[in-house]
């Protein structure tokens, strides 16, 4: 409470965005918010086979942003909700499958191969959090570090096991 209290009205970026849920003059966390309830409406209508490519942000702009959202391009914010719109669950599945499989670490062995894998795996992660919030999947200049490092921290796990099992 102390920290709202003192951070309010910071200038600073990243207090500004933590404390702004408590902002009732602040609308982007409501915008997010409104878009995301509008994205999973579409998923649950068109859960198998989305809406298609370039197809959900017309979509979402036409039935199913709310009236107080002033535009809609708060969808796309989502990479995973747009995603989902876009090809459908199965794909979003498939998605969430294969990064939990790329990133699954089984008895690490400590050497430098397994320490750059770890750093790899983490670089992915906070990517994957960053497209929750804002977006990147679909930008050349996140996604290819994203795929980069998750293929890192994949590849050299694998190797470390098969060395593991080869002693």
């Amino acid at each position: 409470l102390l920290a709202f209290w003192s951070f309010r009205h910071t200038e600073r970026l990243i207090a500004r965005r933590a404390f702004s849920v408590g902002n009732v003059n602040d609308f982007s966390w409501r915008n997010r918010v409104a878009a995301y309830e509008g994205a999973l409406q579409m998923m649950a209508e068109k859960p198998s086979l989305g809406f298609g490519w370039n197809q959900a942000d017309r979509m979402y702009e036409q039935f199913y942003r709310k009236p107080q959202v002033a535009e809609g391009a708060a969808i796309q914010l989502n990479d995973y909700f747009t995603l989902g719109t876009t090809l459908g669950a199965p794909a979003l599945l498939c998605f969430v499958m294969y990064v939990g499989l790329a990133l699954a670490q089984k008895s690490p062995v400590a050497n430098r191969k397994s320490q750059m894998s770890a750093v790899c795996r983490a670089g992915a992660v906070v990517l994957l959090v960053g497209f929750w919030f804002d977006g990147g999947l679909f930008k050349l200049a996140t996604a290819a570090p994203f795929w980069i490092l998750l293929e890192l921290g994949r590849v050299g796990n694998h190797e470390i096991h098969e060395a593991h099992e080869n002693d």
